[in-house]
């Protein structure tokens, strides 16, 4: 029987995140084990969903990439959570699960400039990112004013929309991302491949918060991608 993350409480979105960890075999397999917990009432707010099937998306081009990031640096007509949330994903690799974990605490501006601590790395937010991000900063304090504060008085960056003090769960903003056009897998996996090409895997690790074993992967699989584009340039 796999461990469920232990915390003060269990909640949804420690779950949520969990469940989506790369290194997890069959996390679903805990579902009777939940079920059987909340009914006993020696846990609550735990809830394991089926496993659903998984639709693979084929990871972007370098193109497609690149432009859907333009789009979001500069399109004020689309929502600014959803713009850093959609930046999170391509240029930074990041699950919609993790970034919802993420609180105002994980933004660093000092004399460097700006920075997200996603691990043990801080990892510098070059401009004009880093402008937007600070702008989402001071709409999540905003939010976090106008709402009753949760018990560790967690300020998240993605708050839920409706309840007050509790981040949005992977659902919710993934459901947002498709809405403006964005599957947050393809362009995950276009992120991952192109910084493992920039990169060693320890250091993508450090950097981003993936497990050793997954930097290792996406690192074997940046290989495989550059070798595959050289073949069909020399055709």
């Amino acid at each position: 029987m796999p461990h469920l993350p232990r915390t003060p409480r269990s909640r949804a979105p420690d779950g949520d995140l969990w469940l989506t960890s790369e290194d997890n075999q069959g996390p679903y397999v805990a579902r009777p084990f939940t079920r059987w917990a909340v009914r006993s009432k020696l846990a609550t707010n735990i809830n394991i969903p089926h496993k659903p099937q998984r639709t693979y998306h084929r990871p972007l081009d370098a193109d497609e990439r690149w432009a859907t990031a333009r789009r979001l640096l500069n399109d004020d007509s689309i929502e600014t959570r959803d713009r850093v949330a959609g930046l999170m994903v391509l240029l930074y690799g990041q699950f919609p699960a993790r970034t919802c974990r993420l609180t105002v605490d994980h933004v660093i501006r000092n004399e460097n400039g700006v920075a997200l601590r996603l691990n043990k790395l801080p990892l510098k937010i070059k401009p004009p990112m880093d402008g937007l991000v600070l702008q989402f900063v001071d709409l999540a304090r905003d939010h976090e004013r106008t709402v009753i504060s949760n018990e560790h008085n967690a300020s998240w960056l993605f708050p839920s929309l409706q309840m007050p003090g509790r981040p949005m769960t992977s659902e919710q903003l993934g459901r947002r991302l498709r809405n403006i056009g964005l599957f947050s897998e393809a362009g995950r996996s276009a992120a991952l491949l192109d910084l493992c090409a920039q990169m060693p895997p320890g250091v993508l690790q450090r950097l981003l918060g993936i497990s050793p074993s997954a930097a290792d992967r996406w690192s074997a699989g940046a290989v495989r991608t550059a070798y595959a584009a050289e073949v069909a340039n020399r055709s």
